[in-house]
């Protein structure tokens, strides 16, 4: 719970991929063009 709040205390950017290993996301979609 900490660690959320000392993240969450300030903007914090993530890329897709590190968004999913902090549980904030299921899966990331990728689209080849």
């Amino acid at each position: 719970l900490e660690k959320i709040e000392h993240d969450v205390d300030r903007d914090y950017i993530m890329t897709a991929e590190e968004s999913k290993q902090y549980g904030l996301v299921d899966q990331v979609i990728v689209r080849h063009e």
